[in-house]
C-alpha cells in the first residue's frame, strides 16, 4: 500500500546549519536478510542520495572487491561488474564504484579474495580481513621472499620491472610478464591460499634465465629479477619451496579484500570532511563495533542533486550510524548498484561509467524464482496539485531476489474519496486540491 501527500506548496528550509535540512526518506526496499536500500531526499538544498545498509552479523554475506575485467588495466561498469559476479551461491547484492584509477588502474591498494593486484599509495585503504575484521588507514607494503629461510625484499607488484627489482607478477597483469630478456623469471604455484599479511608457500615449477617474457595464468604467478634481483633468483632450483609474504602496515591481521580511496573523511566518530566543493560522491563506512556496513552515494551537478562537500557528507554519514568511512572515487564515477541495477542517477551525459574497480557486498542465498512479495516505488510519494507520476511494481523471492512481474497483471486503484486519477499503467494523476490518500496494488492475489 503506498500513502500519497498531494500538496500545493512546499516550505523552504533554510541551510545555514546542517542541522536545518530536512532529509525525507522516500523509498526502503529490503534487497536481503538484513539488508536495506534507502532513498533519500532534502529537496531545500537538494540532494539525492542513495544508501545500502547491511548487517553484517548474517553470516549469508559477505564484502569482495571486483576488477574490471579481471585485469589490471580495464575499464567496466560497476552494474556489469556485479553481474557477471552474480552466480548461483554468490549472488551480488550490491555493489558501489570504487579506487580512483589511471590508464584503468586503482591508483592506490586492491587486494581480491586474498590476491593483491597493486601497491598501496599514500592515501587510506579500507582493508577486510578472513575473520570479518575491518579497518580504514594509509598502509605501506612490505614485499618478502623466503628463500631457505633467508628473507629477501620484493619491489613491487604488477608493474614494469627496473634495474635490479624483484617484481612479483600474478594474472591480473596479462598474459605474460611483458619482461625483456636481461633477467631471471620463476614460475610457481602456491599451495596455500592467496591472504595478504600472511605466509603463502609456492613451488617452482620452471626457471628461465635471459629468455624473459613469462606466461601468467589464473593459478600461478612469476618472480621476475634484474640485475642484483636476477642473482637471487639464480640461486634457486626447480622443485624448491618458497615463502612470500606481501606485507602491509599498520594493519596486523591477514587481508583477503581492500579497496583505495582518497580520504578517511570520519575517523571514530569525528567528522574530519575538507574537501570544500560540492560533487557527486561515494563513500563506504561501517559503525563502531563493525556490525553494520554502509554503502552511500551522492548524485551532484544535475538539478535534482547539487552534490556534497565531503563535511556535509560526514554529517549526513554520521547521522545514519556511521563510525569511520572513506571517500571513494566520485563525480562522473559515482555509482550504486542494486540487484545489477543502477540506483543512482551518474551525471555522466552519457549515464554510467566505466571504472577500474568496485566494492561488492554478495550473499551465498539462492534466488528462488517464486513470488513472495511486491511492492511499489517509492512508497511515499509528495507532488504538487495537477501533476502527475509512473510507480513502479517490483516483486521478489523469499530471499529478497527479484522476481519478474507481467505488466498487464497489474492492477491499481485508490482509496475511497482519493481526489485523484491512477491509469491501468500505474501513472497517477493528483487532483486539484489538495489531499491525502493510498494507491492500492493487486497482482495475482497479492495485494498491497
Amino acid at each position: 500500500m503506498t500513502k500519497f501527500l498531494c500538496v500545493i506548496a512546499v516550505t523552504l528550509i533554510p541551510i545555514a546549519a546542517f542541522s536545518q535540512v530536512k532529509f525525507d526518506t522516500v523509498n526502503v526496499k529490503q534487497i536481503g536478510e538484513g539488508a536495506f536500500h534507502y532513498s533519500v531526499v532534502a529537496s531545500s538544498v537538494p540532494w539525492t542520495l542513495e544508501v545500502i545498509e547491511i548487517d553484517l552479523t548474517n553470516d549469508i554475506y559477505s564484502l569482495e572487491t571486483v576488477k574490471a575485467e579481471d585485469k589490471l588495466s580495464a575499464y567496466e561498469k560497476t552494474s556489469s561488474m556485479s553481474a557477471r559476479k552474480s552466480v548461483e551461491g554468490h549472488q551480488v547484492i550490491a555493489a558501489i564504484n570504487g579506487d580512483f584509477y589511471s590508464g584503468g588502474t586503482p591508483t592506490n591498494l586492491q587486494v581480491l579474495n586474498g590476491e593483491i593486484l597493486t601497491k598501496p599509495i599514500n592515501r587510506e585503504v579500507f582493508g577486510y580481513s578472513s575473520n570479518s575484521e575491518m579497518f580504514i588507514n594509509t598502509t605501506s607494503y612490505d614485499g618478502v621472499l623466503k628463500i631457505a629461510g633467508e628473507s629477501k625484499t620484493i619491489n613491487n607488484v604488477n608493474r614494469v620491472r627496473n634495474s635490479n627489482n624483484i617484481i612479483f607478477y600474478n594474472h591480473f597483469f596479462g598474459s605474460s610478464t611483458s619482461t625483456n630478456e636481461f633477467g631471471t623469471e620463476l614460475t610457481l604455484k602456491a599451495i596455500d591460499p592467496w591472504v595478504v599479511n600472511g605466509e603463502v608457500k609456492a613451488v617452482v615449477i620452471s626457471k628461465a634465465v635471459n629468455e624473459g617474457n613469462a606466461t601468467l595464468t589464473d593459478s600461478t604467478f612469476v618472480l621476475s629479477g634484474h640485475g642484483a634481483g636476477a642473482t637471487i633468483l639464480n640461486s634457486v632450483s626447480l622443485g624448491d619451496t618458497l615463502v612470500v609474504n606481501h606485507k602491509v602496515t599498520p594493519a596486523t591481521n591477514s587481508i583477503t579484500q581492500a579497496v583505495g580511496g582518497s580520504a578517511k573523511f570520519i575517523s571514530e566518530g569525528i567528522n574530519q570532511g575538507n574537501w570544500p566543493e560540492r560533487h557527486p560522491r561515494s563513500a563506504l563506512g561501517f559503525n563502531a563495533d563493525t556490525t553494520k556496513f554502509y554503502f552511500v552515494t551522492v548524485d551532484g551537478r544535475q538539478s535534482t542533486s547539487a552534490g556534497m562537500t565531503l563535511t556535509e557528507l560526514g554529517d549526513f554519514m554520521l547521522g545514519i550510524g556511521a563510525h569511520n568511512a572513506l571517500n571513494l572515487d566520485g563525480g562522473g564515477s559515482t555509482t550504486l548498484v542494486v540487484h545489477n541495477e543502477v540506483a543512482n542517477s551518474p551525471s555522466d551525459g552519457a549515464g554510467e561509467r566505466k571504472v577500474a574497480n568496485a566494492l561488492m557486498l554478495v550473499s551465498s542465498e539462492q534466488k528462488t524464482g517464486n513470488l513472495h512479495q511486491f511492492e511499489i516505488n517509492p512508497s511515499v510519494k509528495k507532488i504538487y496539485r495537477n501533476q502527475s507520476f509512473a510507480y513502479k511494481v517490483e516483486g521478489s523471492d523469499e530471499n529478497y531476489f527479484p522476481v519478474n512481474l507481467i505488466s498487464q497483471d497489474v492492477s491499481y486503484s485508490l482509496s475511497e474519496g482519493f481526489g485523484a486519477e491512477i491509469s491501468d499503467s500505474g501513472l497517477f494523476i493528483a487532483g486539484n486540491n489538495p489531499d491525502t490518500g493510498y494507491v492500492f496494488v493487486e497482482y495475482n492475489g497479492f495485494k498491497d
